[in-house]
């Protein structure tokens, strides 16, 4: 399974400046979730306007779009209904609470159809430790980032009927 290939909706929890949105859209994704606090949001929609100007926009509190680029809260992200080709976290999950983790899991079984996990693991828990408990969570592959050391890209599958 190439990651590239899943172009039509994808979602970011965590997504830094938004750089990931940025080059996604010009690869051909049509729809991009960006999932952050609020003030991380406030700085990754400036990025994405000013670099994207003619993308459609959509920010917390908005309708959904079919295309474009939404920035959401998490409790936005957790009371919606929206589903994914594919959920990506970078360098976050393992460094909040746990069991606010362990939600994000859940709530990415539910409604994605992969979850590409580039994280630390030596933090007090790892994202395969956490997969590990779901059984929907399938562990496509595992590698060592070499552009980060010390981190993982692990790529699951979520099966939908476990």
């Amino acid at each position: 399974m190439q990651v590239s290939k899943l172009r039509q909706n994808i979602c970011e929890i965590g997504p830094c400046l938004g750089r990931t949105a940025y080059f996604s859209k010009l690869l051909g994704v049509k729809k991009y979730t960006l999932v952050d606090l609020p003030i991380s949001s406030l700085t990754q929609s400036y990025f994405l306007i000013n670099s994207l100007p003619n993308e459609r926009i959509s920010f917390t509190g908005e309708p959904d779009l079919n295309e474009g680029i939404e920035f959401r809260l998490p409790d936005e992200f957790f009371k919606s209904n929206q589903n994914y080709d594919l959920v990506l976290n970078v360098d976050s999950i393992t460094e909040i609470d746990k069991e606010i983790a362990r939600d994000y899991l859940k709530e990415i079984s539910k409604r994605s159809k992969y979850f590409l996990s580039i994280n630390h693991e030596s933090n007090k828990f790892t994202v395969r430790s956490l997969a590990s408990e779901l059984k929907s969570f399938k562990l496509l592959s595992i590698n060592r980032s070499w552009i980060r050391p010390g981190y993982l890209e692990e790529l699951y599958e979520i099966d939908k009927n476990n």
